[in-house]
């Protein structure tokens, strides 16, 4: 049976190129691996990552999770002018996390748009071990062209503060790309089979280029609820390759 450590949740701030972020970090009774940032998707906010984050921690992993700049749902400053600045809040998430837990490296996993971020992070920051993607693609641009996906922008294209959501979802794409083949490190690719936005043959295509350090995973479920139905998978492959 999986451990299960008691978790203390403590709000916090985090301060990235000047901008206030709003988060919380989910510490368990005793540690029992690398602390773990967790970063959100376009819109959402770190209430989407919350029973990721109180599972991981359960097993003894310290973890994060924040509220992206300029995003409405979320408690945080600022504007997302481009989809670098989301590079920049995940690395100050690391520096936060590794500060509180007094360790060197930690693992990121991040859902859709965080995902896209948290490898362009890894690429060129060695304090990053392992990063996880859940529903992320080089290619996510496309399925905001279908039809689900204009329903789901006209729903929510107004959910964050800056550039338009067109600008953000093709610059995502474009953090993917750059990644592959800057830094090789343990990374885990999730897709959800009823994921009609990011479609699990984008994840998978994403994860053959990356290289030979890739695991892909197919999950149930659609593109909303992937952090909470990848959780097992996640937790199961930290084991494997995060301290």
């Amino acid at each position: 049976m999986r451990p299960r450590a008691k978790v203390r949740l403590h709000r916090d701030v985090l301060w990235a190129g000047g901008i206030r972020l709003a988060a919380l970090v989910y510490e368990p009774d005793e540690l029992r691996g690398n602390p773990v940032v967790l970063a959100h998707g376009y819109t959402g906010s770190k209430e989407t990552m919350d029973v990721l984050a109180g599972y991981l921690c359960a097993t003894g992993r310290m973890c994060v999770t924040f509220d992206f700049r300029g995003h409405k749902l979320g408690g945080s400053d600022g504007s997302m002018d481009s989809a670098e600045d989301a590079v920049g809040d995940v690395i100050a998430a690391v520096e936060r996390i590794l500060r509180r837990s007094g360790l060197e490296e930690a693992a990121v996993v991040g859902h859709s748009m965080g995902g896209a971020a948290a490898l362009a992070a890894s690429a060129h920051d060695d304090r990053i071990g392992a990063v996880g993607l859940l529903g992320a693609s080089a290619s996510v641009e496309t399925g905001f062209d279908t039809p689900a996906g204009e329903v789901l922008m006209a729903q929510r294209g107004d959910y964050v503060v800056g550039a338009p959501a067109a600008v953000i979802l093709n610059e995502t794409g474009r953090l993917c790309r750059r990644a592959l083949g800057r830094r090789s490190i343990p990374a885990l690719f999730v897709a959800g089979r009823g994921d009609i936005v990011v479609r699990a043959d984008a994840v998978r295509e994403l994860a053959r280029a990356y290289g030979h350090e890739a695991e892909f995973v197919v999950v149930e479920g659609g593109h909303m609820d992937l952090p909470v139905r990848a959780r097992g998978f996640v937790a199961g492959w930290l084991d494997r390759v995060s301290g």
